[in-house]
């Protein structure tokens, strides 16, 4: 009786380990669906079991649903013939949120990605802006299954482009290779600073340079005020003045760049490209401290 029993246990630890065995598999290599929009020239693609998705009518766009999940993409006339720029623009789609968490953005390739909650439902958002036009790619579900869909969320977005331009990175950065998580602390020092904690997702060089504009008020790294070298897993504290005006300040790793800035509509931090949100505030003793309460200018 009592070998009996351990084997029905032997067989069900064995069943159970290939029931995860075949989860991580399926999460891992997960087979994909795209679609390609001909009147916005834009190319998307998602995991397969979730369906081929429908296109709208008038030809915008796409959806697709599963469960409380809900996928859409579509594109529509520049914001330009509405008097909104870029910057305005995006302050514009802020207002989808309730609750906007993290905000990513590359001036340079005119792309944006936004996280947070409308209501009860968690929702991503990444916008594609040229003079021409601008494409969107939401993401939503219920607050109850975001673990269940924020990987296919992050897949998806990273999928998001223009056709003819290669994929972006931004994406799978915030999914976890991003180079610098960023954390800020709360409060303001008695010079009017904020203070960052930069932890290194791998061993890497920062620099903290001028911002330094270019004919198109475009802020450039210039001068190198300090240089500090990170492990992976090591974090640097910076104290520094944010304006709400001209920006002094870049951060450089790897070539990516970073000005350290917040958003005028809703106070939260624009990242960009390489830099991520820190999920977690908590973190071990900083190797420096750098403290730039006027950029070094």
């Amino acid at each position: 009786m009592k070998k009996t029993i351990l084997s029905q246990i032997a067989i069900s630890l064995i069943l159970l380990s290939c029931a995860c065995l075949f989860k991580a598999g399926e999460v891992l290599a997960q087979e994909t669906t795209s679609y390609d929009n001909a009147r916005y020239g834009f190319h998307v693609s998602w995991w397969k079991q979730f369906g081929q998705g429908a296109e709208s009518d008038n030809g915008d766009g796409i959806t697709v649903s599963s469960g409380s999940m809900e996928l859409r993409a579509w594109g529509t006339t520049s914001w330009d013939t509405m008097g909104l720029g870029f910057w305005d623009g995006i302050d514009d789609t802020c207002s989808w949120f309730d609750r906007l968490d993290e905000k990513r953005v590359n001036e340079n390739n005119k792309t944006f990605t936004l996280k947070g909650a409308k209501g009860n439902r968690v929702l991503w958002v990444k916008g594609l802006y040229s003079d021409e036009k601008v494409c969107f790619l939401s993401v939503s579900c219920a607050a109850r299954d975001k673990e269940k869909y924020s990987l296919f969320a992050e897949d998806a977005l990273g999928s998001f482009r223009l056709a003819g331009s290669r994929p972006d990175t931004g994406a799978a950065a915030d999914a976890g290779s991003a180079l610098l998580q960023v954390a800020v602390l709360k409060g303001v020092d008695s010079h009017g600073c904020n203070t960052f904690v930069l932890t290194a997702q791998k061993e890497l060089d920062v620099s903290f340079c001028e911002a330094v504009p270019d004919e198109q008020y475009q802020m450039h790294p210039g001068r190198v005020l300090r240089k500090v070298h990170l492990k992976k897993g090591e974090s640097c504290e910076l104290t520094a003045l944010i304006p709400e005006g001209m920006p002094r300040l870049v951060v450089v790793a790897q070539g990516r760049e970073w000005v350290p800035a917040f958003s005028g509509e809703d106070g939260s931090l624009i990242l960009a490209e390489g830099f991520s949100l820190a999920r977690d505030s908590r973190h071990k003793a900083p190797q420096a401290k750098v403290h730039l309460p006027d950029s070094g200018m």
